[in-house]
C-alpha cells in the first residue's frame, strides 16, 4: 500500500514537472460587482495589457462586455470572463440592479453667497416623469418641484430655483416620479455651500467651493470626450468627460452628454479636490482668496494630491506664514457648550466641549447674529453661540497668507509640473500659466501660450 501510494505522487510530480507552466496555474479569482442598469464599469487585469483579453459575457442580455467596458443592460446576473491564450484568468459576477432614477445633479452657481438665488439641477432618463428637491435649509425642508424640463439627447434636464438665506452648507434630496410613485435613491443626494461674502479678493480660513469660473476653464484645458478613453500622458489611465479618471470596478455612465459631464466634474471638484485644498490650507492656518483657492484646486484637479505631502511647491505655500496673532474663542458656560454644524439652535450637535476648553474662531465676524463659526482640535468646524465663548488673540501662532508668497518662487515650483514621460509637453506649461495668472491676478482666460504677465520659464517654445 506504501509502495502504491508513493509511485502515485512520484508520478504526480513527474507529470507536474513536464507540463507547460500555462497548464498548472491556478484562476481560482471571483469577483463579484452591482451595477445599475444602464451604467457601466470598467474592468482591468493586473499584469496584462487590455488588448491581449478576450472578453465573454454569459447573458449578452443582461451584460455586454467590450474591451474590458461591461454594460449593464437589464436586471439580472451574468458571468463576465477574462481570457488569456484561451484559458480564462478572472472571473466576474455582474449583478445588474434597477437603474439609478438620478442620473447627476448639481447647482449653479456652485459657489453661492448668502441670499443668492441658486438654481437646482437634476439629470434623469427618458423614462421619469418629475422631479422635485428636497432642501433642507436650517432644520425646515423645503419641497422644490422642478419648473422646468427639456430634452438633451437621451436625457431630461429638470430645473427648480431657490434664494439661500444664509452662509453655511445645505443638504438636498432629489425625489423622482416614475410610473406614478415619488422614490428617491442616494444617487440624488447632494448640498450647497453657501460663503458669507463672496468678493473674490478677500483672503480668509474659509472653506470654499471652486468658482464657475474656475470649473469652465479646467474643462476646456481638459476637453470634453463622449466615452471611456485611455489618457495619453498618464500612464494605464482611463477616463472620460472633463478629464474624468475612471477607476476599475467603480460604475460609471458611458456615452455622456456634455452637461453630465459638467455635473460629474462639478461632484469631483467638490467632493475630492476642493475638500483636499480647503484641509490643506484650514489645517496650516493660511488665509486665501477665491481666486488663489480655484488655481489650487484647477492645480490638483489635473495633477493629484501628492504635491501635499512632500514637495518644493508645499514649502513654497508654507513660506507665506507669518506670525499675526490667530482668536481663540474659550468656552465660559459652566455646563459646556454644543458645537453646532449650523448656526441654528436646531442643526445637529457636532461635539459638546467642557468648561474652559480652548477653539479656534475663523473669523472675528458672526453668522446669523450670534453665531461664531470655530474650528476644533481634530480640524472639524462647526458653530458656537456666541454668549458661551470669551473671544481673545494669542500671539505668535503663524497664520498665513497666499498673498505673501515669494512670487518667483511659487512661480518657479508649479511650472515644474508641466511634463509626462520625461518630456516638457507644451499645453501643461500652458495650463500652469493659467493657474498663475489666476492665483496672482484672478485672470480666468485661457491664454497661457501668450505668458502675457511674464512668468519666467525656458520651457516655452
Amino acid at each position: 500500500m506504501k509502495k502504491g501510494l508513493a509511485r502515485t505522487v512520484a508520478s504526480i510530480i513527474i507529470l507536474l514537472f513536464f507540463m507547460p507552466y500555462q497548464s498548472f496555474r491556478v484562476y481560482a479569482d471571483i469577483k463579484e460587482y452591482s451595477i445599475p442598469q444602464e451604467k457601466s464599469m470598467f474592468l482591468f487585469v493586473k499584469g496584462t495589457a487590455p488588448q491581449e483579453i478576450i472578453w465573454e459575457s454569459s447573458n449578452q442580455n443582461i451584460a455586454t462586455v467590450s474591451s474590458g467596458v461591461v454594460y449593464a443592460k437589464s436586471e439580472g446576473q451574468a458571468i463576465v470572463t477574462a481570457k488569456l491564450n484561451n484559458q480564462s484568468i478572472m472571473t466576474y459576477k455582474i449583478n445588474v440592479t434597477k437603474p439609478d432614477g438620478i442620473k447627476f445633479t448639481y447647482t449653479y452657481p456652485n459657489n453661492p453667497s448668502a441670499g443668492e438665488s441658486v438654481e437646482l439641477i437634476a439629470i434623469t432618463n427618458t423614462s421619469i416623469d418629475g422631479v422635485k428637491f428636497q432642501l433642507n435649509i436650517n432644520s425646515k425642508v423645503n419641497t422644490l418641484l422642478a419648473s422646468t424640463k427639456q430634452v438633451e439627447e437621451n436625457t431630461y434636464v429638470w430645473k427648480a430655483n431657490v434664494v439661500i438665506p444664509n452662509a453655511g452648507k445645505f443638504h438636498f434630496k432629489t425625489e423622482f416620479l416614475k410610473n406614478g410613485v415619488w422614490q428617491s435613491d442616494s444617487s440624488g443626494d447632494n448640498n450647497i455651500l453657501a460663503v458669507n461674502n463672496k468678493e473674490i479678493s478677500l483672503q480668509q480660513i474659509e472653506q470654499k467651493r471652486v468658482s464657475n469660473k474656475c470649473i469652465d476653464l479646467i474643462a476646456s484645458c481638459e476637453g470634453f470626450v463622449k466615452e471611456i478613453h485611455k489618457d495619453k500622458f498618464a500612464k494605464a489611465t482611463y477616463d472620460i468627460g472633463y478629464g474624468y479618471v475612471i477607476r476599475s470596478g467603480k460604475s460609471f455612465y458611458n456615452g455622456i452628454t456634455e452637461r453630465e459631464a459638467f455635473a460629474q466634474l462639478c461632484k469631483s471638484l467638490n467632493r475630492d479636490y476642493s475638500k483636499d485644498v480647503n484641509d490643506f490650507l484650514i489645517n496650516n492656518n493660511i488665509k486665501f482668496n477665491q481666486y488663489q483657492f480655484d488655481a489650487l484646486v484647477s492645480f490638483t484637479y489635473n495633477l493629484g494630491t501628492s504635491w501635499m505631502i512632500n514637495s518644493n511647491f508645499k514649502n513654497s505655500i508654507l513660506e507665506c506664514k507669518n506670525s499675526r496673532p490667530i482668536l481663540k474663542g474659550i468656552v465660559t458656560y459652566r455646563s459646556g457648550i454644543n458645537v453646532r454644524s449650523q448656526p441654528d439652535i436646531g442643526s445637529k450637535v457636532l461635539k459638546v466641549l467642557k468648561n474652559g476648553s480652548e477653539l479656534t474662531l475663523q473669523s472675528s465676524q458672526k453668522y446669523n447674529k450670534n453665531w461664531y463659526q470655530v474650528r476644533m482640535e481634530s480640524g472639524e468646524q462647526g458653530f458656537c453661540f456666541d454668549e458661551g465663548l470669551s473671544p481673545c488673540a494669542f500671539g505668535q501662532t503663524g497664520i498665513g497668507e497666499l498673498s505673501n508668497v515669494d512670487r518667483e518662487i511659487f512661480s518657479k515650483c508649479m511650472l515644474v509640473y508641466h511634463h509626462a514621460g520625461g518630456k516638457c509637453v507644451q499645453g501643461l506649461m500652458y495650463r500652469r500659466i493659467d493657474e498663475l495668472e489666476m492665483f496672482f491676478f484672478g485672470d480666468y482666460l485661457k491664454d497661457g501660450q501668450i505668458n502675457k504677465y511674464g512668468f519666467l520659464t525656458e520651457c516655452i517654445r
